[in-house]
C-alpha cells in the first residue's frame, strides 16, 4: 500500500468507541479543498471540496479522540483501504477509508501545545506502553483568523 498525506477540516465530532476485544477506534470525516489563483478575475477561487472518512485504532484513536472536534484543521497521513459492503436491500455499496497512521494539527492558521504521552511498562507484561493519561487535556490547539487570507 501507498501512504497518502491529506490536509483538511474535520467535519463533524469524531465519534470514539472500543471493540469487544478492548481496541479504541476513533472514526471522523474531513473536507479537503484547495484554492487556486484565477488570474482572468484577478483572484483566489475556492475549489470543490472532497470528503473522506477517517478510521484510526488503539493509541492513536485514544489520543487523538481526547483532541480533535469538528472544525479543526488536521494533517491526516495513511493508507486507503477498502471500505464496501453489502446494503439491508443486498444492493452493493463501494467505499473508501483512510486508515490513519499519524494524526496532527494543522499549524498554518493555528498554534498547538503538544504533551508527550508518558511511556509506562505493562506489570503483567513487562512490555513499554504508550499512555497520555489525564495530560491528553493539556494538549491546545488555538486558531489564528488574524492571519487567514481574505477569501
Amino acid at each position: 500500500m501507498h501512504t497518502v498525506t491529506l490536509h483538511g477540516n474535520i467535519t463533524g465530532d469524531p465519534i470514539s468507541r472500543t471493540t469487544s476485544t478492548g481496541t479504541a477506534v476513533l472514526n471522523f470525516g474531513i473536507a479537503a479543498n484547495g484554492r487556486r489563483y484565477d488570474r482572468a478575475n484577478g483572484g483566489w477561487v475556492d475549489q470543490t471540496p472532497v470528503f473522506h472518512r477517517v478510521v484510526a485504532f488503539q493509541k492513536l484513536a485514544e489520543n487523538a479522540a481526547a483532541t480533535l472536534a469538528k472544525g479543526m484543521a488536521v494533517v491526516v497521513t495513511g493508507e486507503f483501504t477498502d471500505a464496501s459492503y453489502y446494503s439491508n436491500s443486498g444492493q452493493y455499496v463501494r467505499g473508501m477509508v483512510l486508515r490513519a497512521i499519524d494524526i496532527g494539527p494543522s499549524l498554518r492558521f493555528a498554534t498547538a501545545t503538544v504533551v508527550k504521552a508518558e511511556r509506562r511498562r505493562d506489570e503483567a507484561t513487562g512490555q513499554a506502553t504508550e499512555d497520555a493519561g489525564d495530560q491528553a487535556d493539556d494538549v491546545e490547539v488555538s486558531d489564528r483568523t488574524d492571519e487567514v487570507p481574505a477569501a
